[in-house]
């Protein structure tokens, strides 16, 4: 039907009002690579994690009732991020080459979902799930020396991404090249 001649009343409602927000972050990052000694051959091994623990203030728009309301709560977090990369690469005359697989995952600890209570009907609804992800990819990367006249580089990467509470899953593929003289 046709809008309202009438905007609905917009309130704010702060469901802790005394809390404080604060969230302590942590980055570790470890990296190795071996070298052949008389080969330009390398394995290589990467990984790194990302925490975030603590209070942070969620917000929502609340309208079930007719009216909207702006609602700030408290939301108590715990997330961790891990990334992991192992690849090779090599040099081959004027061609260098990397093949890598990188596996990420997300897991959103501490409050994963809030929940809204409604009086009239009675109800329970939950929302802002944090869900937790996963991703994988493959990626080839192949250039030319950077020391002559005419530069070639190519890039193709194809891999998934999975929410793992919604069971949606997207798969892709990446590629790119540029010749520059």
């Amino acid at each position: 039907g046709p809008l309202a001649s009438t905007p609905p009343s917009v309130t704010f409602t702060d469901r802790n009002p005394g809390d404080k927000y604060s969230a302590q972050s942590n980055l570790t990052r470890a990296f190795i690579r071996f070298k052949t000694p008389d080969f330009p051959f390398h394995l290589y091994a990467e990984e790194r994690d990302f925490e975030r623990e603590g209070t942070i203030q969620q917000m929502f728009l609340r309208g079930y009732t007719g009216n909207l309301d702006k609602v700030s709560q408290s939301r108590q977090i715990d997330w961790k991020t891990r990334e992991v990369t192992v690849g090779v690469n090599s040099h081959l005359g004027v061609i260098e080459a990397d093949y890598s697989h990188r596996e990420k995952t997300f897991e959103a600890g501490g409050e994963k979902v809030q929940y809204e209570t409604y009086t009239s009907p009675a109800m329970t609804v939950p929302h802002n799930l944090v869900p937790d992800l996963t991703s994988s990819s493959d990626t080839i990367k192949i250039h030319t020396s950077y020391t002559g006249r005419l530069v070639g580089s190519a890039t193709y990467s194809a891999g998934d991404r999975k929410n793992k509470d919604s069971g949606a899953k997207a798969d892709y593929f990446f590629g790119q090249g540029e010749i520059v003289w």
